[in-house]
């Protein structure tokens, strides 16, 4: 049986790394290590997706600590940046003098 991460092709451009010797994700909330794969869905106006009025979700996928239900420390890092970033360009929005 080959190791995790082990056996790449020779000439592939990915180095021949094993998982398994790197930290391994915990959930923030409880400490559990098992995530399980989830869907959020993001709600976008439809006049700027070409749809006219209609609203259209987007599928966004993520994973959840399959303990307790909390997104992953990257998923939930990844969605509180983005909510960073579009609060800062509504406040530069608001400043704005017309």
């Amino acid at each position: 049986m080959k190791d995790i991460g082990q056996g790449n092709n020779i000439g592939s451009s990915i180095p021949n790394i094993n998982p398994l010797d790197y930290p391994t994700e915990v959930c923030s909330a409880c400490g559990n290590q098992v995530f399980i794969p989830g869907v959020i869905f993001k709600k976008i106006p439809g006049i700027l997706m070409g749809q006219g009025s209609e609203t259209v979700q987007i599928p966004l996928k993520v994973f959840c600590c399959s303990k307790c239900g909390e997104l992953s420390p990257y998923d939930k890092e990844t969605l509180e940046e983005h909510d960073n970033v579009k609060e800062k360009a509504e406040v530069k929005k608001t400043n704005l003098i017309i």
